[in-house]
């Protein structure tokens, strides 16, 4: 007698390699959202030290103009 369709084991194994890919997908996209917030950290610490080379400047700027 021959058989037609899958049978229950290669069900079972394509049901357990689409829950590995998902797995992985959530993991890689998790990683990938955890960088872009490290990323992101950074970036705004150079902003906020860009507006205090600038705001250091400025105060200099006025210091010089009153002591003239």
């Amino acid at each position: 007698m021959r058989q037609k369709g899958f049978g229950l084991i290669m069900l079972m194994i394509a049901m357990a390699i689409i829950a590995f890919l998902v797995v992985g997908g959530v993991y890689v996209s998790g990683v990938r959202r955890e960088r872009s917030v490290i990323e992101t950290g950074i970036d705004a610490t150079q902003q906020i030290e860009d507006i205090q080379n600038m705001l250091n400047a400025h105060g200099e700027q006025i210091k010089t103009e009153s002591q003239e």
